[in-house]
């Protein structure tokens, strides 16, 4: 997870147009260190990346695998469920890439599109057996994907 310091959203040090209005770190030295104040539950960076991933904003692209990952850490379903919905085609095959190898047992977390594309809910990867691709393209043919997300991520 990344420091307040290294965020583009830093309201000194950030390149972002918005800004965070309250980092964790208060280093003055952004240099490396062992910070100790990651956010690890959602955090600015967090809602930014979700509300602006699917406008292709480079600073909403770039830490999405990151934002991910934290989401997956802390089965946050509703996070999980949103980076989807606005992530491109390419970045939804990156995550579920990165579930497959990583995070196999995890997998019920989306069921939620599973489901709405007609599929039966699994528990990990196991379960899915010869019907993988047909998982893979409910997450490719979902919907919303590459759309805005709903109200689910817009306050930290």
């Amino acid at each position: 997870m990344m420091c307040c310091q290294k965020c583009p959203l830093h309201p000194v040090r950030g390149n972002a147009a918005e800004r965070c209005s309250h980092p964790a770190c208060d280093q003055l030295d952004p240099a490396e260190h062992n910070c100790k104040k990651i956010p690890v539950w959602r955090c600015f960076l967090d809602v930014y990346t979700v509300n602006m991933l699917y406008r292709n904003d480079i600073n909403a692209i770039r830490p999405a695998p990151e934002v991910f990952r934290k989401a997956l850490h802390n089965r946050d379903r509703a996070m999980l469920l949103a980076l989807f919905q606005a992530a491109g085609q390419q970045l939804r095959i990156k995550f579920w890439q990165h579930l497959e190898k990583f995070e196999s047992r995890s997998i019920w977390l989306l069921n939620p599109i599973f489901a709405a594309a007609g599929l039966q809910p699994i528990e990990s990867f196991a379960s899915i057996g010869q019907r993988r691709n047909e998982y893979l393209n409910a997450l490719s043919a979902c919907h919303y994907a590459g759309h805005k997300p709903q109200a689910i991520c817009q306050t930290v």
